[in-house]
């Protein structure tokens, strides 16, 4: 995430002030592209080495627990903005990390698991050249928000209480409204990502070869 001290931030738009506070409003029918950007962040999680709290590999996350970190996460950089343009402009950052070369896989790791919540450190390498860079951050998320059988919404053989967009907070219903909405939406992301990286292929390509005598 970038240092709210650099350059860019010293000078805010007339919109941020310093009594500013960014409130993330996940449930609001106005969702915009707000899935789309939330699939990026997943399909890197998805994509990413796994490692339990002793440090071994493990198996990768089930979706409903890679989206409710992902939310997480950008939880954590709204309350970190001091503006708007400044939680935009770390978000962008994080959403566009994907399209950098890298030198290895991100990782995740259930840094502790406790009966309540989970804290998770996740790292990953950028490179632009000879250049290269670490980064982590460690998000923090309530079991509520994703495990099946933590806590349960309706009484045992009761329906979902869940109907089109109306989101479920906790609970089995909200770990299986996770899962009905996003993993189609990933999948297409997965799709255009895949489509993006052969494009960039294929320009590379052409930009290295040498050019034809006409």
């Amino acid at each position: 995430m970038l240092n709210p001290s650099s350059p860019l931030f010293t000078n805010p738009t007339p919109s941020g002030n310093e009594n500013w506070k960014m409130e993330i409003n996940f449930d609001d029918d106005n969702v915009g592209n707000c899935d789309e950007i939330e699939c990026l962040f997943a399909s890197e999680l998805l994509d990413a080495d796994w490692f339990d709290p002793n440090g071994e590999p493990t198996a990768v996350a089930p979706i409903e627990e890679v989206f409710a970190l992902v939310r997480a996460s950008i939880e954590n950089i709204s309350k970190a903005a001091q503006t708007k343009e400044q939680f935009l402009l770390n978000l962008s950052c994080l959403a566009g990390a994907g399209h950098m070369l890298r030198t290895s896989k991100s990782s995740v790791q259930r840094k502790y698991v406790g009966p309540d919540y989970t804290d998770y450190l996740c790292g990953w390498k950028l490179q632009y050249g000879s250049i290269k860079g670490n980064f982590s951050s460690v998000d923090r998320v309530p079991h509520s928000r994703w495990k099946k059988d933590y806590q349960r919404s309706t009484q045992p053989g009761m329906p979902f209480p869940f109907d089109g967009d109306d989101v479920p907070a906790e609970g089995d219903a909200a770990a299986m409204y996770w899962r009905k909405r996003y993993t189609g939406l990933l999948q297409a992301v997965k799709s255009r990502n895949d489509h993006v990286r052969g494009l960039k292929k294929n320009a590379v390509q052409l930009i290295r070869s040498p050019p034809e005598n006409v």
